[in-house]
């Protein structure tokens, strides 16, 4: 409810401020990995245009995602939402062209756009590595994720 009010009456910083909180954000003990908080972070963090943080964060969604617990299930594997991974490949490209036009000629900013582009790949298709177990439905969106990145 906090989430909804600062949304709709409060500044931005100071709902992404509540969103990051160890008590109020998605990772606490209240939140229970509400997936409706992650997604209002995301959406915070893209208005802001904050491509580091909206990397960092997708990227560490999407491995968790595809991560098992003490029971070998993958208990959160709706972390891999169309979303998730949507932001994930948007930032990646936003982060490159920040790179590439702040500095064009400096090599290490090319290897740094490499970096990035070579995350992505690799998360996708560890999502679809035929030892993950992680359920179609959540596959697929990395397939979808893979037809993004090829076409764009």
């Amino acid at each position: 409810m906090l989430h909804r009010i600062t949304r709709s009456y409060g500044k931005t910083e100071a709902n992404l401020e509540h969103l990051r909180d160890q008590f109020l954000g998605p990772e606490s003990a209240v939140a229970k990995g509400e997936w409706e908080l992650w997604r209002m972070k995301l959406e915070l963090l893209q208005e802001r245009q904050d491509w580091k943080a909206v990397f960092e964060t997708t990227g560490s969604l999407l491995r968790r995602a595809r991560t098992t617990d003490a029971s070998s299930q993958y208990s959160e594997a709706r972390l891999s939402d169309w979303i998730v991974w949507n932001a994930y490949i948007r930032s990646a490209k936003e982060l490159n062209v920040l790179e590439s036009v702040s500095l064009p000629l400096d090599p290490s900013r090319s290897n740094n756009m490499t970096r990035l582009n070579s995350q992505v790949t690799a998360e996708v298709q560890a999502h679809l590595d035929p030892t993950c177990k992680i359920d179609k439905s959540w596959k697929r969106n990395a397939s979808l994720a893979l037809v993004k990145l090829t076409f764009e």
